[in-house]
């Protein structure tokens, strides 16, 4: 039997923040990106995944995800830069759930700082079981 892999022909829901522009994008249904408003959404940071990622226009993202948070991958070649990839959620501005990734310094900056913020209130009783909320 053989396996039941390769491509479907689809492509995975996403948003992305432009911080140059200062302008978010969801991937619009009939296919490309559609400016949305400044959204409010949750954040899987639970499941977090950092690597070395290659953003190029009118391509998909190339990426090579570290074995774990504290173990980065080698480097797998030139343009590639530290990022993420975290899964977002959003009915009204995402119309569900999306992915979330970047190598955007800034970004980058912002998520590191959400995510020790989120360490350190995750293990508190009362927050257990939660994900941050952050708005834009």
């Amino acid at each position: 039997m053989g396996l039941n892999i390769g491509g479907s022909g689809s492509i995975k829901p996403y948003c992305k923040y432009n911080a140059k522009a200062d302008k978010w994008f969801v991937r619009a249904p009939e296919g490309g990106d559609q400016e949305i408003a400044r959204p409010t959404f949750l954040l899987d940071l639970k499941n977090i995944r950092t690597g070395w990622l290659r953003f190029r226009e009118g391509q998909a993202p190339e990426r090579l995800i570290d074995p774990s948070l504290d173990r980065a991958a080698p480097s797998p070649g030139e343009d590639f830069k530290r990022g993420f990839v975290v899964t977002a959620y959003s009915p009204k501005f995402f119309g569900g759930a999306v992915e979330f990734s970047s190598a955007s310094i800034h970004l980058s900056n912002a998520i590191r700082e959400l995510y020790a913020a989120y360490e350190e209130q995750s293990g508190k009783t009362e927050n257990r079981g939660k994900v941050p909320v952050v708005s834009c």
